[in-house]
């Protein structure tokens, strides 16, 4: 048995895939291909929980970013992605 394999362990308890049928509030995923804190899967597997059950949300896609986004031209497009998001769920 591995960590939080236990039952009621505290990674079965607190990993945000378990409430995943909870999620109601409108999202934008952003994930960078290279961020090492996150895999890839990690950010598909949370954009596509949220569509199949109906959740608005969109995903931005950053392919040569890590966890921050540091190329000027991208900064730019993350930037106007989020202002654009909250514009779209705050007016």
């Amino acid at each position: 048995m591995t960590v939080g394999e236990e039952e009621g362990g505290a990674y079965k308890k607190y990993t945000p895939s378990a409430k995943a049928h909870l999620w109601k509030t409108p999202t934008l995923v952003i994930h960078g291909a290279k961020d090492f804190r996150l895999v890839e899967s990690e950010g598909i597997a949370t954009f596509t929980a949220l569509q199949r059950q109906g959740v608005p949300s969109e995903f931005l896609y950053l392919p040569t970013e890590n966890h921050h986004c540091l190329n000027p031209q991208n900064s730019m497009v993350w930037h106007d992605s989020v202002l654009q998001w909250m514009k779209r769920w705050t007016s």
